[in-house]
């Protein structure tokens, strides 16, 4: 499959979307009772699943192989109907199976990112972070709506995160003529990526090409941006 780092691709511009594991967990939500709660919306987000669907269809996009991973834990390995497990596992797998359609898709707009994880992603993990985020995280939970922490609050990068911001790094890096969109709800990961290009100005090995773009101002949604994120708890 050619990866969008090929010469034809960087020298083309244009916008390349790097996926977050939210946005294919609400591609899924409400299919076969995936990611929705006992009584609500059999689908609570379809103008947003739709706008996904348009997504993987018409732009070029790059998931990281972590998301993949992830997103087949939660949609086959959690709130399993053990009574009912075969025809459970069928029909999750029909819906699972149109991702994996697009994966190898012969279009080759859409690319799984496959690459070695570099050190620079346990940096990402471990390493102080700036004052400049301190700062701006103090103001996020300081400012938030909801009055108590959640559970691993106050957070940043935890989990899978910094090696999926890696990821778009690189890929903003081996793409310098296209702009690259995380695409993601996570707040913390916007303040990470808000935070690495203002640092970018004064390194040349961070890329300035790499924005952030929350998954309910897909292209199609403007409009529908109040409404979608009403309905959303």
């Amino acid at each position: 499959m050619m990866s969008p780092t090929t010469a034809t691709a960087r020298d083309a511009g244009g916008t390349l979307y790097v996926l977050d594991t939210h946005v294919l967990y609400e591609y899924l939500k409400g299919q076969y009772g995936f990611g929705v709660m006992a009584g609500a919306s059999p689908d609570p987000n379809e103008a947003l699943r739709q706008a996904i669907e348009v997504l993987l269809n018409t732009q070029r996009v790059v998931i990281p192989y972590v998301c993949l991973v992830e997103i087949i834990g939660q949609f086959f390995h959690t709130n399993i109907d053990l009574d009912n497990y075969d025809q459970w596992h069928r029909l999750r797998r029909v819906a699972f199976n149109p991702i994996l359609n697009k994966l190898f898709d012969p279009s080759e707009r859409i690319v799984l990112r496959t690459e070695r994880p570099r050190i620079q992603s346990l940096n990402y993990a471990h390493l102080p972070i700036s004052k400049e985020l301190r700062d701006r995280l103090t103001e996020h939970y300081r400012n938030r709506k909801e009055k108590t922490l959640r559970p691993r609050e106050p957070k940043v990068l935890d989990g899978m995160d910094a090696q999926i911001l890696d990821d778009a790094v690189c890929v903003a890096l081996e793409n310098p003529a296209w702009q690259c969109e995380l695409v993601s709800m996570d707040e913390t990961l916007r303040l990470a990526v808000d935070d690495l290009r203002r640092s970018a100005s004064n390194n040349p090995q961070l890329p300035k090409n790499l924005f952030f773009r929350r998954t309910y101002s897909l292209p199609g949604l403007a409009r529908q941006w109040n409404w979608i994120r009403s309905q959303t708890p």
